[in-house]
């Protein structure tokens, strides 16, 4: 099943830049040029993230997303232009045709989706836009049934909170209105 996985990642890359030499006229002479990400991008656990590549010149090249880190160069492989190469169906390519810029478009963000993305371009040696995704876990705050029963009146008492503000202190009075 790996070595079909491997052999089909190939082939599509193959056909994406074969369909890039369709545009080679344009482009004769021109190296691709690639921007820098300025910031990191923030996404939150079980929302989406986009992260954009913007390429100038990409003539007969392939736009590679991939994740830094992973077991091997071809398990990073997340697309290769506007294919997604990964079986991760959170994973996907936003891109017009003749346009410069690609976003990869991350679905249901997990912890383990944090970390480095290279936007890479298939020169030689290849040229790479590096992107760093940083997530915020949802936090589920659970109120014990014990601290909803506290009454805070003695305390607030104590550091003197006014009479007319005391009914705030007891967080029962609070939710029965």
């Amino acid at each position: 099943m790996l070595e079909i996985t491997h052999t089909l990642m190939r082939t599509i890359i193959l056909v994406s830049i074969i369909i890039n030499f369709t545009d080679a006229k344009k482009y004769v002479g021109k190296l691709p040029t690639l921007r820098n990400s300025l910031s990191p991008t923030v996404g939150t656990e079980g929302e989406s993230a986009l992260l954009s590549c913007i390429t100038h010149n990409q003539g007969l090249y392939t736009v590679m997303w991939k994740k830094e880190g992973g077991l091997s160069t071809h398990e990073n492989i997340l697309t290769a232009n506007k294919n997604r190469i990964t079986v991760d169906p959170r994973f996907s390519v936003l891109h017009e045709d003749g346009g410069n810029v690609y976003v990869l478009s991350i679905s249901d963000l997990r912890p383990e989706d944090a970390g480095m993305y290279v936007c890479e371009v298939n020169t030689r040696p290849p040229m790479r836009s590096f992107h760093q995704l940083e997530i915020r876990t949802k936090k589920v705050i659970k109120v014990g049934v014990s601290s909803l029963e506290h009454d805070f009146t003695e305390c607030c008492a104590n550091k003197n909170v006014s009479l007319a503000c005391q009914g705030f202190c007891s967080i029962t009075s609070i939710l029965e209105g």
